[in-house]
């Protein structure tokens, strides 16, 4: 797991920003000027903002912030003393979103998380046929009242926080697990899960319901993961692979079918065990310092000479990813592309050697220029108008020169090319209306790269 960890760090870095279909890079450009497409762009934005902002106005928040107080002070799903069930933090996570507590990007996180109980040193089929039954909220006694069932876990339940009448009811169903190994705990010997969903009810009227299927492998890492949560109109969709071929995630939120905002990253190759160990390899770096150390003939301190050896393993990552997509999409906008990581990596590698530091003549704005050059090259970037199935422009590699107090820096940017030659960065092009779509957008890149050990570098704005 490890090895393949150190894949996503390099991959994802590498082609941040490229993925599209594979005709996309043939579109023709729109007649649109570019203040005109700017307006394209930001309308967008504003549009995913009021979206956002009209889903707190959702009858279920008002049920699942309801339900989530009550847990707070009684969660019979808690299996560990202190720690949250997965079931009660998508409870909170949803609520949250009409108090302001929570985000998208909480609410994708909550639906990512497999759940704590894979942790927990007992079977979880057992946990789940010691909970099925029965609980009703007894206002008077602000206890759950608890009644046997045969095979779901229901919760009776005020659908507002000052109401006393249980009109919402709360299903959870369905779950199976499987006996498989474990990568979490070695010693954990029991079933890993397999489905689980759940339903929630106001006035006898589904307002939400919530989905969750995985695969294992032979070594109990999950291949492939669906999770998802439906609250009419808005849906929230993630879809994970992972298999020898592909690893990928995409995370989706529609309304009405409509995309509000999308984001897929994938990395295609040969991720075999045996292909990964051929393309690992063992770094040394020894250097040397002088040290002051005690002498106790002298009695005094000595100069000492100490050398010092780290070691550690590197992936080859050429040899293992040979293509990495990602494609960001908000309502009909969307970036993307495709890119050659095995040429980019290799080019990264020539640009900056391992003692590129060390070289007198190492020139920082060369460096940068070539790396310009290179993701140009292998990378072809884009942004569309999926409504029109147009073009905005070609997204290109190039070279900022950053003046400060301790001189000159150069790194690579991108900036928008369109039809007409204009040429215009992405920071000032994407200046009004996007205030709460990156601050979104940021939260669920931060929580890829916490579940997957990407190194996607969120959006400055």
């Amino acid at each position: 797991m490890k090895k393949r960890s150190m894949l996503f760090i390099v991959a994802a870095a590498v082609v941040a920003f490229s993925s599209c279909k594979k005709d996309d890079e043939n579109l023709p450009f729109n007649k649109l000027s570019v203040e005109e497409n700017k307006a394209v762009v930001e309308t967008s934005a504003v549009k995913a903002a009021q979206t956002f902002d009209a889903m707190k106005d959702h009858e279920v928040v008002d049920a699942m912030v309801s339900l989530g107080g009550i847990l707070d002070s009684f969660d019979p799903m808690s299996v560990k003393k202190g720690e949250k069930s997965k079931f009660t933090k998508t409870v909170n996570a949803v609520g949250g979103l009409g108090t302001g507590e929570t985000g998208i990007n909480e609410l994708f996180s909550v639906l990512a998380d497999p759940g704590e109980l894979s942790d927990d040193p007992e079977s979880i089929q057992e946990v789940w046929d010691e909970l099925v039954g029965t609980y009703t909220w007894n206002s008077g006694t602000e206890r759950w009242d608890y009644e046997e069932n045969a095979d779901a876990i229901i919760f009776l339940f005020p659908s507002t926080t000052d109401g006393t009448t249980n009109n919402a009811t709360l299903t959870i169903s369905n779950y199976e697990g499987v006996v498989i190994a474990s990568p979490i705990d070695e010693d954990y010997d029991g079933d890993l899960p397999v489905s689980l969903n759940l339903e929630v009810d106001i006035d006898e009227s589904v307002v939400l319901t919530y989905t969750f299927a995985v695969e294992y492998n032979d070594d109990g890492i999950p291949s492939s993961v669906a999770s998802d949560l439906t609250m009419e109109p808005y849906k929230f969709s993630i879809d994970v692979t992972n298999n020898d071929e592909e690893i990928s995630a995409t995370y989706q939120f529609t309304d009405d079918g409509d995309i509000v905002l999308k984001l897929h990253g994938s990395v295609e190759g040969d991720f075999t065990q045996e292909n990964i160990d051929e393309n690992t390899i063992i770094v040394t770096d020894t250097w040397e310092y002088t040290d002051y150390q005690w002498d106790e003939t002298t009695q005094q301190y000595e100069e000492v000479t100490v050398t010092e050896t780290d070691e550690w393993e590197e992936v080859e990552i050429g040899g293992i990813i040979h293509t990495g997509r990602i494609k960001l999409q908000l309502f009909n906008i969307s970036v993307g592309g495709v890119g050659n990581v095995t040429a980019i990596a290799d080019g990264m590698e020539e640009i900056y050697p391992d003692d590129y530091w060390d070289d007198p003549d190492f020139s920082e704005e060369v460096a940068a220029q070539s790396e310009a050059d290179l993701l140009n090259e292998h990378l072809q970037l884009f942004a569309i108008d999926e409504d029109t199935r147009k073009k905005i422009a070609d997204v290109e590699a190039y070279v900022v020169e950053d003046i400060n107090d301790w001189g000159k820096d150069y790194y690579v940017d991108f900036r928008l090319v369109f039809g007409d030659g204009s040429l215009v960065d992405l920071e000032t092009y994407f200046e009004e209306g996007f205030e709460d779509f990156v601050a979104e957008l940021n939260g669920i890149i931060s929580d890829l790269n916490n579940k997957y050990d990407w190194y996607l570098d969120e959006i400055e704005y």
